[in-house]
C-alpha cells in the first residue's frame, strides 16, 4: 500500500490575517505595520480601518510614524468605526513650542487620526501626540472621549456636526484646542496653551464644565444659538468667553483675558457669571440682550457695556476702571449694585432705571444722557465732584 504524503504550501507572507482579540476585537500594533494589520490593509503606514477588518479596533501597543511628518498612523475608510487606544500613544515626529499665540510647530502634512468623511467614529482612551496637521480629524457624529492631544501643528481635535467629545485634555496644538461642528457637544474638558481658541464650537452647540486657559485667542468660542454653561476661561489672549446671538450663557467665569470676559450678541442671555480682572469689558453685549445676576469685579474698561434695548438686573458691578454699567438706547436698569468704579451708571435716552444702589464710584455715580428716566428707589452716594445725587 502507498503511503500519502500531504503537503502543507505557506501561505504568502504578504498576506496580513487580522489578529483577533477573544471580544472580536481587531487588534493594532507596531509590529503589524510592515505586514498589514488586517486582510484590507496594505503594509506600512497607515493602518487602513474598515473593508474586511470590519469597524473595531484596539490598540495593543504605540504607533510611532518619526521620522515623517507627512504620514498619518490610522486612516480610517467606513462608518461607524470604534478605536479603542487602550492606553497606548499615537507618536508622530512634531514638535510644537512656545505657549498660546507664540506656538510654532514643525511643518507637515499628516494627522494623527483621519477620518474627516466618515460618520460615527468613536475613539477613547489614549494619546495622540506630535502630527503636522489635526490629532483628530473626524466626520460626523463622532464622540471622542478620555483623550490626551497635544503637540499637533492643526487642530488638536475636530470634529464634524452633532458630535460629542467629552474628559479630554488638549494642550499646545498650532490652532484651536476643540474645534465641533453644528450642534456639537464639548463637555468636561480641559484646553490650555493652543495657537487660537481653546474650545471652539458652531451653530446651536453645547460647551458645558470645561476649563480653558492661556490659549492664543479665545477661551470659548461659540456661534449663534449656543449654549455656555459652567466653563472656566482664564488668561486667553483674547475674549474669555465669546457666544454670537441667541445664546444662553450661564455660571460661566472669565478672568484675566487679554480682551473682554465674556462677549454676547442679539438677543442673549448671561446669567450668574463672574467676569474679573480682564484688559477690556468685564461682559459686553449689542442689543436685545438678558444680563442678570453677574459678579463683574476690576476690569480695565467697562464692567457692563451694552448697547441698546436690554435689561440689566441685579449685577454686583465693583472696582472697574471707567464705567460701571454703561446702556444705550431703550435700556431697563434695575437692581444694580454699583460702587468703586470711575463711573457708576451713563444710560442713554429712553432708558430707565429703579432700585440700583451706586456708591463709591471715584468721579460720579449716575449720568443720564437726554431722556433717561427715574423710576424711583435709586440710591447714590460717592466721593466724586459731581454731586452724590441721583438725577
Amino acid at each position: 500500500m502507498k503511503s500519502l504524503a500531504l503537503v502543507l504550501l505557506p501561505l504568502p507572507l504578504a498576506l496580513a490575517l487580522p489578529v483577533y482579540a477573544v471580544d472580536g476585537v481587531v487588534e493594532i500594533n507596531q509590529a503589524c505595520v510592515g505586514t498589514g494589520c488586517h486582510g484590507g490593509d496594505v503594509p506600512g503606514f497607515p493602518v487602513t480601518l474598515g473593508g474586511s477588518g470590519g469597524t473595531n479596533y484596539r490598540l495593543t501597543s504605540d504607533l510611532d510614524t518619526s521620522p515623517d511628518v507627512d504620514l498619518s498612523p490610522i486612516v480610517i475608510t467606513v462608518d461607524h468605526v470604534t478605536l479603542d487606544l487602550n492606553g497606548f500613544t499615537l507618536k508622530g515626529p512634531v514638535v510644537c513650542t512656545g505657549s498660546g499665540s507664540t506656538v510654532s510647530c514643525t511643518p507637515g502634512l499628516g494627522a494623527g487620526i483621519a477620518a474627516s468623511n466618515d460618520i460615527g467614529l468613536t475613539v477613547h482612551d489614549g494619546r495622540i501626540r506630535g502630527f503636522a496637521a489635526q490629532g483628530i480629524l473626524a466626520g460626523e457624529r463622532a464622540q471622542i472621549r478620555n483623550v490626551r492631544v497635544e503637540s499637533n501643528g492643526g487642530n488638536g481635535i475636530e470634529v464634524g456636526a452633532r458630535s460629542i467629545v467629552s474628559q479630554s485634555i488638549v494642550f499646545r496644538n498650532g490652532v484651536d484646542g476643540i474645534r465641533t461642528g453644528d450642534f456639537g457637544v464639548v463637555d468636561r474638558c480641559a484646553s490650555s496653551a493652543n495657537g487660537e481658541d481653546g474650545v471652539s464650537v458652531a451653530l446651536g452647540s453645547m460647551a458645558s464644565e470645561n476649563t480653558s486657559h492661556q490659549n492664543g485667542f479665545g477661551g470659548v468660542s461659540a456661534a449663534d444659538n449656543c449654549r455656555l454653561t459652567g466653563n472656566v476661561a482664564d488668561a486667553n489672549g483674547t475674549a474669555g468667553v465669546f457666544c454670537g446671538n441667541g445664546c444662553v450663557v450661564t455660571g460661566n467665569s472669565a478672568s484675566l483675558n487679554g480682551g473682554n470676559g465674556m462677549s454676547v450678541s442679539f438677543g442673549s442671555v448671561v446669567r450668574g457669571n463672574t467676569a474679573r480682572g480682564n484688559v477690556a469689558v468685564g461682559i459686553r453685549g449689542t442689543d436685545g440682550c438678558s444680563i442678570i445676576g453677574n459678579a463683574v469685579l476690576d476690569n480695565m474698561s467697562h464692567g457692563i457695556r451694552i448697547f441698546t434695548t436690554s435689561s440689566i438686573i441685579d449685577n454686583t458691578v465693583r472696582g472697574n476702571s471707567s464705567e460701571g454699567i454703561q446702556c444705550g438706547t431703550g435700556c431697563a436698569v434695575r437692581g444694580n449694585t454699583i460702587s468703586f468704579n470711575r463711573n457708576g451708571l451713563l444710560l442713554e435716552s429712553d432708558s430707565t432705571y429703579r432700585g440700583n444702589t451706586l456708591t463709591g464710584n471715584t468721579i460720579r455715580p449716575l449720568s443720564v444722557l437726554s431722556t433717561g428716566t427715574n423710576l424711583g428707589d435709586n440710591y447714590c452716594a460717592g466721593t466724586g465732584t459731581v454731586l452724590p445725587t441721583c438725577p
